[in-house]
């Protein structure tokens, strides 16, 4: 069996699926900063550390979102400062600055995969078939691009498993979502759900410490500990 992060699995299937090896070279963090500062630059706007960080960010949310250059940006950039134009002016120049160098950033990896997947039922059916069986880890964590990625490739009958607690959900800065966890039947719903609720691990005042906090959530897993 194959087992990766979400992203190497994604430039898996760009490498060898897609077959083009090219299409799947990783810009680093120095060259991705390069860029977006040559972005800001092209429409003209002062590429200082601070604009760029944060024009940086949105564009990884809006990746993280599966929304392009033309897509409505205006959600993400509330209470950023930056216009839906802005950024969308940037996003598109520091695309054109990836692609003229046969880069891809991190977040194009998802990107890409849920694109194809999406649009491309020929490419669905060969990676169904090279994955009939298909395993989650820290489900919880999911963002909406790497969700859309579990649902393109697979079916309400595929052999799914999905393991997580939204009590443990820690990735919110980076677009994660606990919804996606909680509607887990609803998108599956011949699923068979095992609710584990003991702990073998932890220490009873480790238990008693992490049950006020979790009480002060909204899901409340209600941990024992073996006995």
């Amino acid at each position: 069996p194959m087992a990766a992060t979400i992203h190497s699995f994604c430039q898996t299937l760009l490498r060898d699926i897609e077959g083009d090896p090219a299409q799947a070279t990783l810009a680093d963090d120095h060259v991705k900063a390069d860029l977006i500062r040559k972005a800001l630059e092209q429409n003209n706007e002062k590429a200082t550390r601070a604009l760029a960080g944060k024009m940086g960010a949105l564009i990884e949310r809006a990746k993280q979102n599966i929304l392009g250059p033309s897509d409505d940006l205006s959600a993400l950039c509330l209470k950023s400062g930056v216009s839906a134009q802005r950024l969308a002016a940037v996003y598109r120049a520091y695309q054109a600055g990836l692609a003229s160098e046969n880069l891809m950033d991190f977040d194009d990896l998802i990107f890409a995969v849920v694109a194809r997947l999406e649009s491309d039922s020929e490419f669905q059916k060969a990676v169904m078939s090279s994955f009939p069986y298909v395993f989650v880890d820290e489900y919880q964590d999911l963002n909406q691009a790497q969700y859309r990625l579990i649902r393109a490739m697979t079916t309400e009958t595929s052999n799914l498993c999905v393991i997580g607690d939204p009590d443990q959900a820690i990735y919110g800065f980076r677009g994660a979502d606990s919804a996606y966890f909680n509607r887990f039947t609803d998108d599956y719903s011949t699923a068979t759900v095992i609710r584990l609720t003991r702990n073998y691990r932890s220490a009873e005042n480790i238990l008693e410490a992490s049950g006020q906090m979790i009480d002060k959530g909204t899901s409340g897993s209600g941990f024992t500990r073996s006995k």
